[in-house]
């Protein structure tokens, strides 16, 4: 987060901004450009400050990302959509060594790995891929998730205009394949087409609805062979209604045994198909005796009378076939098109991929409800965040993204389109349309979350050595031997690095700085070790508020953590370099009357305390931050709200 501000679009009076935020509902506002202070009294009038944020963007590799969210996603997730490189010439991946597919293949079952363990039971990865690593991919996704939780691959004819090859066919489609989670993971609905909506040409009280043969077609279990009980008679009037008669099960024979005959007008129909087949009907007598309002009966082309039901259109859509063809999936017409209109030129980004493409995948993985989280590792320009936003304003839900892109276009491309989307959903030549509605507004996000983690190459530029401090020592390089081993150096020799968490400066949390690459020169950036902080404990924050204590300032979030659901959980956060004896009292007192900890299960403080029952930050942040492999799994954040 390092200096937090905010950005008005328009600018407000200086005099009033926060009661030009509350008349003016429709603002983007941008933390980046304003005071500390303002950000803070405006991040204050949350109750629920996790609750409200509606997006996170990450900046930063995939895997050292997914490292650091998975505590507080674990088990949170309903659809992670990737959409990965493709391992083709069109764009190919750098490597070291010529195993292309192993390479890319760890690549992927590494991240998928950790991804799987952030998904809900029911959760659902769609995997958007061409065919060159297809059935690569698709081996590798049965060995993590299971062979029997695929859910099935939908062929995508996104390039219509086709992609010349050498010497094959042109290519115009890709594939999206969809595993499930556990037992319980099923692919959503999606809107109907328009062709498909004209299939229900009448409409009575209950809505829209088309008439259907009663009589099975296709497969094994449409023979009375197979189900014999669906095989019974029929009895129809001369007005076309239906009366089903009494009957008894008759084991010995395995049919029916009717009780009671037609009536003088009523002639009796079985569901024998028009070659003589013996059929059953698609539900059993008990079912369609509750629902004969809903039938009906006609004779057919050659005048045999047969049973129509109403089959309704519904809400909740149709099931996907798996061909997609819709045009809004070209990514040229639909993808490019979109940057486009955003930013007035293409932004140098290639194959950005179509947002109702993305949104139908979405919603085939679960995303149709309306309130998940949907996560992409594999973020580019930012396609998953504007389907989001535009699913959001569709229906009115609350679906939450979070987006991982270690790409420079971050900053130039995703950035930017999220905040253009926020502002307005229409765009041409780089310019709004217009503003987005109140109503639009209001099922637009709230709070969208950006952070920047630091990098690996980042993190070896910060390492540090001790100099020698004795007279007459040698030099540390003269004095390393052979046996010299590097994890001893790691944890000895450099262990002053400030990118190696030094311990002894969370003393001064707010002044901690990383030396960052940023446009190819190393400059120093204040990293956000609160917001780090809770990353690593899984803190979901519902308060953050700052207090002064006669200029000292006390940052203290308070909410809940994914380990102990339930239980509220305070961080104090202040400088206490140099304190003595006095000023610990001073800042336990200060605590108490301010009633900063009250309530707490579990209270941490940085920099020692003597708040009662206080937890040292400094313990458990070396402890998540260098989990797993000592001193290679550390990650700073640092961003803006």
């Amino acid at each position: 987060m390092a200096r937090a501000r905010l950005f008005f679009f328009p600018p407000p009076p200086r005099d009033s901004r926060l009661k030009y935020l509350k008349d003016n509902p429709t603002l983007t506002l941008y933390t980046r450009h304003f005071s500390r202070d303002f950000t803070d009294r405006l991040l204050a009038s949350f109750s629920d400050l996790d609750a409200a944020t509606d997006g996170v963007l990450i900046h930063g590799e995939n895997w050292q990302s997914l490292r650091l969210m998975e505590e507080k996603y674990r088990d949170s997730v309903q659809c992670v959509y990737i959409d990965p490189p493709y391992n083709t010439d069109a764009s190919a991946i750098i490597y070291k060594n010529g195993y292309k597919d192993s390479s890319w293949l760890s690549l992927i079952e590494n991240r998928v790995e950790i991804s799987r363990r952030v998904l809900t039971e029911n959760g659902i990865l769609c995997v958007a891929i061409d065919d060159v690593e297809y059935s690569y991919l698709q081996t590798l996704l049965g060995r993590v998730f299971g062979r029997e939780s695929n859910l099935g691959t939908a062929i995508v004819r996104s390039n219509p205009a086709g992609r010349s090859t050498p010497t094959g066919f042109s290519s115009s489609h890709e594939y999206a394949l969809f595993y499930g989670n556990g037992l319980e993971s099923k692919i959503g609905r999606l809107q109907r087409t328009a062709q498909q909506v004209s299939r229900y040409k009448h409409s009575d009280e209950r809505g829209r609805f088309e008439w259907v043969n009663f009589r099975k077609h296709g497969g094994l279990n449409a023979y009375r062979t197979a189900r014999p009980k669906l095989f019974y008679p029929i009895y129809v009037d001369g007005s076309g209604n239906v009366r089903v008669p009494n009957v008894t099960w008759v084991d010995s024979r395995g049919e029916y045994e009717v009780q009671d005959g037609p009536e003088w007008n009523e002639i009796e129909v079985l569901p024998i198909s028009d070659n003589g087949e013996e059929k059953t009907w698609k539900w059993g007598r008990e079912t369609l005796i509750k629902n004969l309002s809903e039938f009906s009966a006609k004779p057919n082309r050659i005048g045999e009378m047969n049973i129509y039901m109403k089959s309704r259109m519904g809400g909740e859509g149709a099931l996907p076939t798996t061909w997609w063809g819709k045009k809004e999936y070209s990514a040229a017409e639909h993808g490019t098109r979109t940057i486009m209109n955003l930013f007035g030129d293409a932004r140098s980004f290639s194959f950005p991929k179509s947002p109702a493409l993305v949104e139908d995948c979405i919603r085939a993985s679960g995303g149709g409800d309306g309130d998940s989280t949907v996560l992409d590792y594999f973020a580019g320009s930012g396609t998953t965040a504007h389907a989001v936003i535009n699913l959001n304003r569709e229906d009115g839900g609350r679906r939450r993204f979070v987006l991982v892109e270690m790409g420079e276009y971050f900053d130039t491309v995703l950035l930017p389109r999220v905040k253009k989307i926020i502002f307005s959903p229409e765009w041409r030549a780089g310019s709004p349309k217009r503003a987005a509605t109140p109503d639009e507004a209001e099922r637009g996000p709230r709070i969208v979350k950006y952070i920047r983690i630091e990098s690996y190459e980042d993190a070896l530029d910060g390492i540090e050595f001790d100099q020698p401090t004795a007279t007459g020592q040698m030099p540390l390089e003269d004095r390393l031997g052979d046996e010299y081993v590097l994890k001893y150096m790691l944890k000895w020799e450099t262990r002053g690095s400030r990118t190696l968490l030094n311990i002894s400066e969370l003393t001064r949390p707010f002044d901690y700085s990383l030396r960052c690459r940023a446009n190819g020169e190393k400059r120093e950036r204040t990293a956000d070790l609160a917001e780090t902080f809770n990353w690593l404990i899984g803190m979901s924050a519902r308060t953050r508020r700052v207090y002064d204590d006669g200029g000292r300032r006390y940052l203290v979030y308070s909410g809940e953590t994914r380990a102990a659901p339930g239980r509220r959980t305070v961080i104090i956060w202040r400088d206490t370099d140099g304190w003595g004896e006095s000023d610990y009292a001073r800042d336990r007192d200060f605590v108490a009357e301010r009633r900063i900890a009250d309530g707490a299960d579990t209270v941490y403080a940085n920099g020692g305390s003597a708040i009662p029952n206080s937890r040292a930050v400094e313990t458990l942040f070396a402890e998540r931050m260098f989990a797993g492999v000592n001193g290679a799994n550390g990650v700073n954040a640092n961003g803006g709200i």
